[in-house]
């Protein structure tokens, strides 16, 4: 029928909409599938769907479209934000969850491998607004399926991503066989896990490495960044407009970072919270032996697109 919802003041006892579905399924690109995944904008406010869609002719090949709601009742039309040219180098997709983590939106696209042997593994997509999104790594594999043999060796679909302590949680349900297996599958749940927002890293060896961020507006409190230095060192300084660093944040103020963690609190000499102006700055790094994972200039920091 559609997407139907239901509602719960103590997440125990639900009561059905009573005017359900509040989405109608329809034979075109602008339409929910079956598959599905929810998640909350906390920019926003507004609910976000995902669901598996098809593209025209109706049925033909799976891909993945978007809807948004302000009360989880009125829906917008589903608009297509993810395609695919169909072939083994990008097949179909089973769906995609999405969490947000900090500036970004990260999903694991459930890659279905349809040319091919039909199993499904995820790839790793990513979008700064909640709306366009592109397929990261060359749509390399992600989350890979389980050794051949193993529970989850056919298929695996994930839950939204959590952060917990220093990790970040992947749960996923696993099935020892392919989307057109003719015998019975076995299944379960997993928990595949890696360092805390740990997707990518800038890293340098013994030549020194630098680089500049793009203009940060609104930067406030400690600069905190997730990084590996243990053999080495990270020296990082502020910029302002006119390329010159900032009074007391230069990079001979600067105390190195020349350890492992996930929240690092750069400091400069007697600082250790950003300058507390509304001008925009620029961030720059000098690595050596080290990984830089991410960084934060606090909750309310935007870059400034060019």
């Amino acid at each position: 029928d559609g997407m139907c919802v239901a509602f719960s003041s103590d997440g125990i006892h639900w009561n059905k909409h009573l005017e359900n579905p509040v989405l109608h399924v329809k034979k075109s690109e602008q339409s929910i599938s079956d598959v599905m995944s929810v998640m909350q904008d906390s920019r926003t406010g507004l609910y976000i769907a995902y669901t598996k869609g098809w593209a025209e002719p109706w049925p033909a090949f799976r891909q993945i479209v978007r809807t948004e709601s302000q009360d989880f009742i009125n829906w917008s039309q589903p608009q297509v934000v993810l395609t695919h040219t169909h072939d083994q180098t990008d097949p179909q997709s089973y769906g995609m969850s999405v969490s947000q983590m900090g500036s970004v939106y990260l999903g694991l696209l459930h890659s279905y491998k349809k040319p091919g042997d039909e199993s499904i593994d995820v790839q790793l997509t990513i979008s700064h607004d909640n709306k366009k999104w592109a397929q990261a790594a060359g749509m390399d594999t992600f989350l890979p399926l389980g050794s051949e043999g193993s529970w989850d060796d056919g298929m695996i679909f994930c839950a939204p991503m959590i952060n917990h302590k220093d990790k970040t949680l992947i749960y996923y349900g696993g099935w020892n066989g392919p989307h057109n297996s003719k015998t019975e599958r076995k299944s379960g749940i997993g928990l595949a896990t890696l360092r805390k927002n740990g997707f990518v890293s800038l890293d340098a060896g013994p030549d020194v490495g630098s680089f500049t961020t793009p203009p940060i507006q609104n930067a406030n409190g400690p600069l905190l960044i997730n990084a590996d230095a243990s053999n080495g060192s990270i020296y990082i300084e502020l910029i302002d407009s006119s390329g010159t660093p900032v009074s007391g944040y230069s990079l001979d103020d600067c105390i190195p970072i020349e350890t492992n963690s996930i929240s690092h609190t750069v400091k400069w000499k007697n600082k250790s919270r950003l300058p507390e102006k509304d001008k925009a700055i620029r961030v720059g790094f000098v690595i050596k032996n080290a990984s830089l994972y991410c960084f934060s200039a606090g909750n309310g920091a935007v870059r400034i697109k060019h």
